[in-house]
């Protein structure tokens, strides 16, 4: 004990704080996973919008395939199950493809004024990386501090409010 000082002790104020911080973290772990789910739609939109702007796509079955997926109560995922996502996010080397093994290219191809698109059999193509995930990424990254304070902010708000 120290000389010379004297404590008080309110218990109705203890009584409160002990409240509120037991129904903090239910509270908490709810607007948290509000936030990151909003940040998730943004890093979707931006994705889709990305592919968009870049021409990535022309028939835009990439794009349809951007998801959301909640893998636990603080996490998610978005990604696309696309098996052609990592050639355009980064790019490939240069290649031959059988015209009729990727659907609508030779649709594409005459679409395009490309030619022999009709009698055409092989075309040679080297995609360079036409990022869509990364700035949609880098965009959620960006949002996130912000975002996640607003959450606890409206956290801390509405446990106040229900205890007053």
């Amino acid at each position: 004990m120290l000389d010379g000082v004297t404590m008080l002790l309110d218990k109705k104020a203890l009584g409160k704080t002990q409240k509120l911080l037991a129904a903090f973290p239910s509270v908490l772990a709810k607007s948290l996973a509000l936030a990151i789910l909003e940040i998730a739609k943004v890093v979707q939109t931006q994705a889709k919008r990305s592919l968009t702007d870049e021409g990535a796509i022309d028939l835009g079955a990439l794009r349809a395939s951007l998801h959301i997926v909640v893998l636990g109560p603080l996490t998610v995922l978005v990604g696309t199950p696309s098996e052609y996502a990592a050639p355009v996010e980064f790019g490939t080397v240069g290649h031959f493809v059988k015209v009729e093994n990727v659907p609508g290219l030779r649709e594409w191809l005459v679409r395009h004024k490309i030619p022999q698109g009709e009698s055409r059999t092989y075309f040679y193509v080297h995609p360079k990386p036409k990022p869509f995930m990364q700035p949609a990424w880098l965009m959620g990254v960006a949002m996130a501090p912000t975002t996640v304070q607003h959450a606890v902010d409206l956290a801390f708000a509405a446990v106040e409010k229900h205890l007053a």
